[in-house]
């Protein structure tokens, strides 16, 4: 029995198509290259997921950046900048040493944040939301502890706010 093949009598199968948001969606593959897809296999399910997950740049309370997935930066602790989003330049805040009641100055206003971020940090969390505490963290060692308490005298009475 001879049929045209033009039109395509066969009915086309479905795969899985990957977006470039990491989302999928069983189409057949021109309709997956129609709606944007970036990847079509045929015959895989979409379920598990198994698209490529996006990166970007994910910043950490230390001002650092890593690129990650979404998930990935949140599991971690991390700020999600969005997807494609690039670490380099850094688009991480960078904590600003000294000023530990984040009103943008360092000065004698910032004693008594400091003496509750070494004391009690959730209190100082709970006290300064907003405020990074690693602010505090004036030896640059990761921490604020009392290794910090020199250098903190010295930015204040010196204005050198620098890690050593």
């Amino acid at each position: 029995m001879d049929q045209p093949c033009d039109p395509d009598p066969c009915v086309q199968p479905l795969g899985a198509c990957c977006f470039h948001d990491g989302h999928c969606e069983q189409l057949q593959q021109a309709a997956c290259t129609a709606a944007g897809g970036e990847v079509w296999t045929m015959d895989l399910p979409c379920e598990p997921n198994q698209c490529v997950q996006p990166t970007g740049a994910c910043c950490f309370d230390d001002g650092h950046c890593e690129v990650l997935t979404a998930a990935g930066c949140e599991a971690g602790a991390g700020i999600f900048e969005g997807d494609d989003a690039v670490c380099d330049p850094n688009p991480c805040p960078q904590p600003v040493h000294g000023d530990l009641n984040c009103d943008g100055f360092v000065d004698f206003g910032d004693i008594n944040p400091f003496v509750l971020a070494l004391s009690n940090p959730s209190v100082y969390q709970q006290t300064y939301p907003d405020c990074n505490i690693l602010n505090g963290d004036m030896n640059c060692d990761g921490t604020v502890d009392f290794g910090d308490i020199n250098p903190f005298v010295t930015c204040l009475s010196t204005g050198d706010c620098d890690c050593p």
